[in-house]
């Protein structure tokens, strides 16, 4: 575990600083306007796979040696090119193609997707415990993206790297969908069989409309700010799937709940030092994002510091659901995963309108400290009878 773990630490450092250029890159040459626009059409497309997510993103870090599980990934693929081409054909209504902004949603639209599309890919070679491959997978994704934005400059290079990274992603998706295809189940079958990771999964997915909520609460602007600070968790999430995906596949293939409770502890405890470092230093957020992103976004320092707070509450989440997702998911979690997620948009909401951009990132804290103690607190209750080595 150690070994594929040290891959997977130095793949996604490397294609974290791809990333960070990716994302600075962007951010400058959009604006804070045009970024709100960009943002909160993430925000939308997100919301559209995480109703669609069905609850395989975890389950095929399982493996993919279960009984049935190319069979529902073949499901899930068919499903999955429908919504991409719904959602194109909803965009291309939405006005005239070829519009100044529609122009931008569209190329959001495919990148978006072509990520999803991605990092399900990435996932699956988790799963196969092929650290390596998944590793180059991603950073191969991450140069599709900086390159364009390196040769073509302007606003054009940002929607040719747009549309470069999404195909992309989908290409590689769909030979990984053609490769391990079988023979559909119903879709009622994969539903049954996934209804607890289905809510569970989705929920944390929803919680990536906070975008769309703060530009209810203080326009595309407020949503551009907020936008541009929150980008900063991608690098950073990219770290915390390095322990998830590595965890699920680990503890799914061990034979005793002793083994598993033995080596999670030591998961853990990685978690915890990573989290308190983040939180350290999160007083270091607002000069780096005036360093990536430039003075126009000063005003987003404020959020960048409640980012880097969120993703150490955020990281032991996920270690912890990693628990869950490679054992089971209960469904007092899928349920009390939904209720913090709504009350934590709902604060976002309230605190934006009190207090600003200031009060979006409070509310972001908000949601990732509830969430965090209220899957510690299942998880804890989970294994009191479980006696480890």
């Amino acid at each position: 575990m150690l070994r594929r773990f040290s891959v997977s630490v130095v793949g996604r450092l490397i294609a974290a600083i791809f990333q960070l250029f990716v994302v600075a890159s962007v951010v400058r040459t959009l604006g804070v306007v045009e970024f709100g626009v960009y943002s909160v059409s993430v925000s939308v497309f997100l919301a559209i796979l995480a109703i669609f997510e069905l609850g395989m993103g975890y389950r095929v870090l399982r493996g993919m040696s279960a009984p049935g599980s190319k069979e529902m990934l073949t499901t899930y693929s068919i499903i999955r090119f429908f919504v991409l081409f719904a959602t194109i054909a909803g965009v291309a209504c939405l006005g005239q193609v070829g519009s100044y902004q529609q122009e931008l949603i569209f190329a959001v639209a495919i990148y978006t997707f072509g990520e999803s599309f991605g990092d399900f890919a990435v996932g699956i070679t988790q799963g196969f415990k092929k650290s390596g491959y998944a590793s180059a997978l991603l950073i191969t994704r991450r140069v599709a993206a900086l390159a364009p934005l390196l040769l073509i400059s302007g606003r054009q290079g940002v929607l040719t790297s747009l549309w470069t990274a999404g195909l992309l992603g989908i290409s590689i998706f769909m030979l990984f969908a053609i490769r391990l295809g079988a023979k559909p189940v119903p879709l009622v079958n994969l539903l049954r069989h996934n209804f607890t990771l289905l809510v569970s999964s989705g929920a944390l997915n929803i919680a990536q409309l906070d975008i769309s909520v703060v530009g209810l609460a203080l326009g595309t602007k407020g949503a551009g700010l907020y936008g541009a600070a929150t980008r900063l968790m991608n690098p950073l999430n990219m770290a915390i799937s390095t322990f998830v995906g590595v965890a699920i596949s680990e503890l799914a293939s061990m034979s005793s709940d002793a083994q598993r409770l033995n080596s999670f502890r030591k998961i853990q405890k990685l978690t915890a030092i990573f989290s308190g470092l983040l939180m350290a230093f999160s007083w270091l957020a607002p000069l780096v994002t005036e360093i990536l992103f430039g003075s126009e976004f000063l005003d987003s320092g404020g959020i960048a510091t409640a980012v880097f707070i969120s993703a150490g509450f955020a990281a032991i989440t996920q270690v912890n659901l990693s628990w869950f997702y490679a054992l089971g998911v209960p469904k007092v979690l899928a349920a009390s995963l939904c209720v913090s997620v709504l009350v934590g948009l709902a604060s976002i909401f309230l605190f934006s309108r009190l207090w600003g951009t200031l009060g979006s990132g409070l509310g972001l804290i908000f949601l990732n400290a509830i969430t965090c103690w209220v899957v510690h607190y299942i998880w804890k209750n989970s294994v009191k009878g479980i006696v480890a080595d």
